[in-house]
């Protein structure tokens, strides 16, 4: 949860990101984590084409069915953009819903332009269904920098990079040692978790310009970032992305019933695992443990806020039995083996769950072994509970599939005794579903596509959101307001500006509120209210079963309850949506994805629900100066 703000539940582009902090506007001490990487925002170079504009594209009509989905994609991709150098990602999938998602990086010279992303979304009849387009339409630079070098090397890009963010490494005695064309791994330096690395690249700036540039990653803990420097400027940076945004049995607070120790009790759960999880939670395939590991995350101590996390005390059982004492009179200290229980507890709950809504190995999901299933496998999420490097907050790191996601939860000295946050199921969802987000978005090989301001900020919303949703009970109504971290925060306010409500007494928020708002949270609170407005119009219509899991149809469609279709539709508008999108190119992904699951059988709801909040038919985008509408299309709800 550690941010620029306090409980931001923030994610900062590269993602580490996220974490529940305190939105700015609230007046408490801020914890901040190591760099303000503001100034040095993505570019907003995004384009979103949705299904219903597709129609009338000239590329996608002239596009016939290809034998496979990827060859589709790239015959459009080309037919689109005659002459355009790309190549292809290698991250493709299929969704539940039976759409394609294949990703595109454009090139010049042989190098990699970052930032300049196509997405092609083909639907199950083998046509273009929408498609993305962040590729860069100015001139090219001439010259061709591998045949004759005209720029500063690695080593000298990370001195760099350390200079003018000020980061704490040690690069004096550093040295380059070249990994793949253009790549470099950085040796001899210190400060960082593991070796830097550079890569040539060029960078797109949004204004028409493109610019040679080193991309170096630097993984710092509180703030894993990719920094475009000026490959010739050492000290001119373009761009940063943030990664940090922030029988057996367990005694715990129960999954979906309880959100918190103030409203329920403890039980003892046996075998939770679902489907999603072939190996059981306590199993990789290959080494059965007796602790809190297994194949989708490894829960530990780090009571000194160290790098390691190996070889660091986790509760053990030979029987298997995570039963463990805890009261809300002991300080966090006195009760270590039950929050790695229970952080290991929810994490994985979450991790079946969000399997069964289509975050599975090929989209990109957090497993140590895929089990031949696809995607990249060796990133169980690394779960440090009480994690010393910090109080008062939390975040979740999200570098690219097959590396691994990592979330840091601290203690919060708000009340006494100090609460621990991995107590708090809505922080523990929140912060995974940055990893969520952050590798939808872009594909599974790019977590950077959530790093310009909007797009940032509806990182936390979207982390919000599905922490609310999942908090909605069968007996509440739409008159329910939903006080996010009221019990971490220990403020029956919450730490949002606004309370979650369909009132707009009660929270006033609409889309013309985010101008001038600069704070990742407070832009998060508006599209988590929006997306709260969809929410309860999704439950009126379809009910809430009262699960904690969802009942699907045969194409992935939760059946009889709105909850888990409208986070359904909500990540499946992700893996559409383009790279670092807009309220409005966000809102049309989710339309997207409601036409490819339910045939737009939900068109109605999703409208009246964003148009309330002012993100209707005429709203327009613009960062200095949105516009917003209150109006549903014609026809849309007859």
């Amino acid at each position: 949860m550690r941010s620029l703000a306090v409980l931001g539940l923030a994610g900062l582009a590269a993602n580490v990101q996220a974490h529940p902090v305190h939105d700015d506007q609230h007046p408490a001490a801020l914890s901040r984590r190591g760099v303000d990487i503001n100034q040095f925002t993505m570019p907003d170079v995004s384009n979103y084409t949705a299904s219903t504009d597709v129609g009338s594209n000239a590329a996608a009509a002239a596009v016939g069915k290809r034998e496979t989905y990827v060859e589709t994609a790239t015959e459009f991709l080309k037919k689109e953009l005659p002459g355009a150098k790309f190549r292809l990602v290698d991250d493709h999938f299929v969704s539940a819903s039976g759409v394609a998602h294949v990703n595109f990086r454009q090139t010049h010279n042989g190098i990699d332009i970052d930032n300049g992303d196509f997405k092609v979304n083909v639907g199950s009849d083998g046509k273009i269904f929408s498609f993305g387009n962040n590729f860069f339409a100015g001139k090219l630079p001439q010259g061709d920098p591998g045949k004759k070098p005209n720029h500063i090397n690695p080593v000298e890009a990370l001195k760099g990079v350390a200079q003018k963010l000020g980061l704490p490494i040690d690069a004096g005695r550093a040295t380059a040692e070249n990994k793949e064309d253009n790549v470099f791994v950085i040796k001899s330096t210190s400060g960082t978790q593991s070796d830097p690395e550079a890569k040539l690249v060029y960078f797109s700036d949004g204004k028409g310009g493109l610019t040679l540039s080193w991309r170096v990653e630097t993984d710092l803990k509180d703030n894993w970032l990719l920094t475009y420097v000026d490959a010739k400027e050492p000290t001119k940076v373009h761009g940063v992305v943030d990664y940090v945004a922030d029988a057996a049995s367990f005694q715990v607070f129960p999954f979906g019933a309880v959100a918190d120790p103030s409203v329920g009790s403890r039980v003892i759960v046996k075998d939770p695992w679902t489907s999603a999880s072939p190996f059981g939670w306590l199993s990789d395939g290959t080494t059965n443990y007796t602790t809190t590991e297994g194949n989708n995350g490894h829960a530990q101590n780090n009571p000194t806020g160290g790098d390691v996390w190996v070889s660091n005390y986790r509760p053990k059982n030979a029987e298997r039995k995570f039963e463990y004492p805890y009261s809300s009179s002991l300080e966090p200290k006195d009760y270590v083996d039950f929050s790695a229980t229970q952080l290991f507890y929810t994490s994985n709950s979450y991790h079946d769950l969000l399997y069964a809504l289509g975050f599975t190995e090929v989209a990109g999901n957090f497993q140590d072994n895929n089990n031949g299933k696809g995607g990249r496998a060796a990133d169980g999420v690394i779960l440090n509970t009480q994690d010393g490097s910090g109080v008062n907050n939390a975040y979740f790191s999200t570098p690219p599939d097959g590396q691994r996601g990592r979330m840091l939860m601290y203690v919060w000295d708000r009340s006494e005794p100090n609460r621990d946050s991995s107590l708090d199921s809505g922080v523990v969802i929140h912060e995974y579903t940055h990893g969520l987000s952050n590798r939808l978005t872009g594909g599974p090989a790019n977590s950077g596509c959530l790093s310009s301001t909007e797009p940032r900020g509806m990182g936390e919303g979207w982390s919000d959101f599905f922490a609310v949703a999942l908090d909605v009970k069968k007996t509440q109504t739409r008159a329910h307001d939903n006080a996010f971290g009221a019990w971490i925060f220990n403020n029956p306010r919450g730490i949002r500006t606004f309370p979650y409500s369909t009132s707009l007494t009660t929270n006033t928020h609409t889309y013309a509120k985010a101008d001038g708002l600069t704070s990742q949270h407070a832009i998060g609170n508006i599209w988590a209210t929006m997306l709260y407005e969809v929410l309860w119009n999704l439950i009126d219509k379809h009910g809430n079963s009262g699960a904690y899991y969802p009942t699907l149809n045969s194409k992935g469609a939760p059946q009889g309850d709105g909850r888990f279709l409208a986070m359904k539709l909500a990540l499946d508008g992700m893996a559409l949506q383009t790279c670092n999108p807009n309220f409005v190119q966000a809102r049309n992904a989710i339309l997207d994805a409601d036409r490819a699951l339910t045939g737009s059988a939900n068109h109605c709801e999703i409208w009246k629900g964003f148009a309330k909040r002012g993100l209707g038919q005429g709203a327009r985008y613009n960062s200095s100066k949105r516009t917003e509408d209150f109006t549903v299309p014609a026809g849309i709800c007859s």
